[in-house]
């Protein structure tokens, strides 16, 4: 779905209620998990805090523009259905925001390494991140 269509789903006040129907709900949770994800990748945020609303700080889960927040019920759905994806990451009690899965990364690192790195070469990760003729990993995103 194009950020458009995201948008106007945003300002229509059902998005912020867990719908009741199986299939409305799947939906929901999935425009909430694409629009989380692309917030995310659009203002480089790594970490999202997931905790009932009145404790978050994450500015997508309330729109006054329309005076609706997510429930916790909600929040709670779209974490489980993000870790269910592969779109978030528990770590240390913390959840970070994936926003290609594990396996998505990892392809794009093969094949910028394919790309980019003389082959046969062995390379530390220091290497890969900090050495000046590599500086351009830093932009895979």
């Amino acid at each position: 779905m194009d950020i458009e269509n995201i948008c106007k789903l945003y300002n229509f006040p059902p998005f912020f209620t867990l719908q009741v129907t199986e299939n409305s709900k799947l939906i929901q949770l999935q425009m909430w998990t694409n629009l989380i994800i692309q917030y995310c990748r659009q203002n480089k945020l790594f970490k999202i805090n997931f905790k009932s609303n009145s404790d978050s700080e994450f500015p997508l889960f309330n729109n006054p523009n329309i005076n609706r927040t997510a429930g916790d019920n909600l929040i709670s759905a779209i974490r489980k259905t993000m870790e269910n994806s592969d779109r978030i990451l528990k770590c240390d009690g913390k959840d970070f925001v994936l926003w290609n899965t594990i396996t998505e990364w990892v392809d794009i690192f093969i094949n910028w390494a394919r790309e980019t790195l003389p082959s046969g070469g062995i390379y530390t990760v220091h290497e890969l991140l900090c050495d000046e003729k590599n500086k351009h990993l830093g932009k895979i995103n």
